[in-house]
């Protein structure tokens, strides 16, 4: 459960680019920065540039990782982790089922 929230970003990144490189879109992410980081099928002559403002960016990895947080605490209110999820989503699905995956993984070993 410890690397939940990495193995979560890792898969939602990759997720996102074979989406949008099959739909042949480029996501430019953090455009107002200092960097600029590119994903998926980023040929400029063809494809069609999908513009996500930083901060909607920022807000959405947030709340994938705090839900991440919350989902495994048995001592967090479920309107809170229902919050997450939903301003989260659809990473918060990913997150989700690698929980339920590590959750049974865990309950076989011991």
């Amino acid at each position: 459960m410890k690397q939940l929230i990495l193995i979560s970003v890792v898969l939602i990144l990759v997720i996102c680019s074979v989406l949008l490189s099959l739909n042949e879109q480029c996501m430019i992410l953090g455009e107002q920065l200092a960097f600029s980081l590119q994903v998926g099928h980023c040929d400029l002559s063809t494809a069609t540039n999908v513009p996500v403002p930083s901060i909607a960016l920022i807000f959405w990895i947030i709340m994938n990782v705090l839900f991440a947080y919350f989902y495994p605490k048995q001592n967090v209110a479920n309107g809170y982790k229902v919050a997450t999820f939903v301003l989260g989503f659809p990473g918060t699905l990913f997150v989700y089922l690698i929980a339920q995956v590590a959750r049974s993984t865990q309950k076989q070993k011991g």
